[in-house]
């Protein structure tokens, strides 16, 4: 005997798309009847009459009726192939979203009866999945085999997979009566060739690390052939005899040298504090007696001061490094807060015992809003707020109680989620690609609804929702950054414009607007003068994918991720910056005045660089599954 079909629960499962319809299984006893609900075709024969199509908000009696009900709206399933080669024998793994929808026509809804739905009542995703498997396998094997690894990791085939898919799905799409509508988010990976790129970067570290012990070789060698000196021995502790010592054979060189030369010496020199120490000294010893007795203690140490700094200067151009001031100063890491899957896991790099191990675990598994995409941390009244971003919703989550959640008014169609989230005065804001800015009125009954549709509705990316020292509500859609004034409740957005391209990654001070764009370049805005950015020296050679402001030694720093062997933090108003470097590529980053922190690119590796240390991690945090987002907790450290 059939089972009844209940057509409003076959609308709202997402399981099902089709379903074999005939008298027998619909509800009623005398009198049956077939509503074909809006959203919903069918394929109708009744009696010996030829099959005819009717779509939705329509009724047909059930007497001596056969045919097929399906979903009029289109549909997307996950392909997941691995253990492919590609042309330079790597194995590679191919993840790919197709969007399909059935043909509301007579032969194509008889072709799907015929060849797909076969003797089956209802037609289900997981079948159609299995029945396309072969197919999409093939084609992705043929399409990875063609191709080498790097070009299908690095360059963007997105329009040759469409137009390859377009072409060998059509016998078997013809065959079922469905069309192919979409392909989305194609993704290689092969671990193969991340290895290969490692490989290649520690022989390049290698290399350059060589190049320059052949060029500190070759500079001593010249300076023994002109006999300027014997040998460089002042490394370490040393003590104020050997003080004496050293500077004594400094005074037998200065006639030969001339004091140009001598500070060319003084400059190879790698201890600052022993460097420091004789620059000091040989500037004291060539003051003239007259003007030594002139010159007031402080007049004295300021130009020892100014001599000492130039001459630092001299030797960061000489080594390529920029030098750093000390960064003991300013906010330091509470907690690194990292998104991976469905928990939030909180690090303390500074303790000594397991620094690797989480202190602390946020977990929304028994949520409904789905896995998470980002984190921020917020003070609100007193209270510490986690706020989660996840891929249906956001989570408020509060130390001692459950987490609460704020669902998105519809669900979206993609994978993503939340990207970024803030409060103000009883509302949460949080930026969707795909939704644009979603508002939640959290005081009685939780009500959400989309913002500013008609700007973020017209760009296919919205990132960054934040909230600005002045009250304003900054967000980037498009190449655009705007600035909502929600103290004052204005309607009207402040547009920040001037980039090119696409903003990747924004962040605000409290003077200034930074962005990046997916061409490595990052703009200033003064925030009071939205038209005219700035460039700033800092350029990537890819996407900035995450920008931050951290303070430290009294001056405002911004780190930048971009999918780079190395992070770079750059000190705000000055053309000084630093590279701290990784021996994989980094994306999200994040910084406070006492660590650097950068996430690899695969997601599963925290690297931690002490400021003062950039040549490699001081520690590295490594997690169970793929990090989303990180977000450091910063607090200020009483002063003794």
């Amino acid at each position: 005997m059939a089972t009844k079909l209940d057509v409003s629960e076959f609308m709202t499962h997402e399981g099902v798309l089709a379903a074999r319809v005939a008298d027998d299984r619909l509800p009623g006893l005398l009198s049956r009847t077939l509503t074909i609900p809006e959203g919903a075709v069918a394929l109708v024969r009744k009696g010996g009459a030829d099959a005819v199509v009717i779509k939705g908000a329509a009724q047909q009696s059930a007497s001596d009726l056969k045919g097929v009900l399906a979903k009029a709206d289109p549909f997307a399933i996950d392909f997941r192939i691995e253990g492919l080669g590609s042309s330079d024998k790597l194995e590679v793994e191919a993840s790919v979203r197709l969007s399909f929808a059935f043909r509301a026509e007579v032969f194509d809804l008889e072709s799907f009866e015929k060849n797909l739905l076969g003797d089956r009542e209802d037609y289900s995703r997981s079948d159609f999945e299995g029945y396309l498997l072969p197919y999409v396998r093939d084609a992705l094997k043929a399409f990875v085999l063609a191709r080498t690894a790097h070009d299908l990791c690095e360059t963007d085939v997105r329009d040759a997979l469409a137009d390859l898919f377009a072409e060998e799905m059509k016998r078997p799409l013809f065959d079922g009566g469905i069309a192919l509508r979409e392909t989305l988010h194609p993704r290689f990976e092969s671990e193969a060739y991340d290895e290969l790129k490692r490989n290649e970067v520690e022989a390049r570290i290698k290399a350059e690390e060589r190049e320059q012990e052949q060029r500190l070789e070759e500079l001593n060698k010249r300076l023994e052939a002109e006999g300027l000196i014997k040998e460089l021995e002042l490394r370490g502790e040393i003590d104020d005899k050997r003080h004496d010592q050293q500077l004594k054979r400094w005074e037998e060189l200065q006639g030969k040298m001339g004091a140009d030369e001598t500070k060319a010496l003084v400059f190879l020199l790698d201890d600052d504090d022993l460097r420091a120490d004789l620059v000091k000294k040989l500037i004291e010893r060539d003051l003239p007696d007259d003007e030594k007795a002139a010159l007031k203690a402080r007049e004295v140490e300021e130009k020892l001061t100014q001599q000492l700094r130039e001459m630092q200067s001299k030797l960061a151009e000489l080594s390529g490094v920029e030098l750093a001031d000390a960064q003991e100063r300013g906010p330091q890491t509470r907690r690194l807060l990292a998104v991976v899957g469905k928990k939030i896991l909180a690090f303390d790099p500074k303790t000594n015992l397991n620094p690797e191990v989480a202190k602390e675990v946020h977990d929304t598994e028994g949520g409904t809003l789905g896995y998470l995409r980002s984190v921020r941390f917020q003070r609100l009244r007193g209270q510490e707020v986690i706020l989660a971003g996840a891929q249906r919703g956001v989570y408020w989550i509060e130390e001692g109680h459950d987490p609460k959640e704020f669902a998105f008014p519809k669900a979206p169609d993609g994978h993503g989620g939340a990207n970024s989230i803030c409060t103000f005065d009883d509302r949460v804001y949080a930026s969707h690609s795909e939704l644009g800015i979603v508002a939640w009125d959290v005081k009685g009954v939780v009500r959400s609804q989309t913002r500013w549709d008609d700007v973020t509705g017209k760009h296919s990316a919205t990132r960054g929702a934040c909230l600005g020292s002045d009250g304003k509500l900054y967000f980037s859609s498009g190449p655009n950054i705007y600035a909502a004034d929600l103290v004052r409740g204005k309607t009207e957005l402040t547009c920040y414009s001037g980039s090119t391209e696409s903003i990747t990654a924004f962040c605000v001070g409290r003077s200034g607007l930074y962005a990046g764009n997916k061409y490595g370049t990052i703009l200033r805005w003064n925030l009071d003068d939205p038209r005219s950015p700035n460039e700033l020296p800092v350029r990537k050679a890819n996407p900035i994918y995450m920008l931050r402001l951290f303070e430290a030694g009294g001056e405002n720093h911004l780190v930048v991720g971009s999918k780079d062997f190395s992070v770079t933090v750059a000190t705000v108003g000055k053309d000084k910056f630093k590279e701290y470097r990784a021996r994989e590529e980094v994306r999200w980053v994040d910084a406070a005045s006492d660590y650097i922190f950068g996430v690899s690119r695969a997601g599963y590796k925290i690297f931690v660089w002490h400021p003062k240390r950039p040549a490699e991690p001081t520690l590295t945090i490594r997690v169970a599954d793929k990090i989303q987002d990180v977000w450091v907790c910063r607090e200020r450290r009483a002063e003794a």
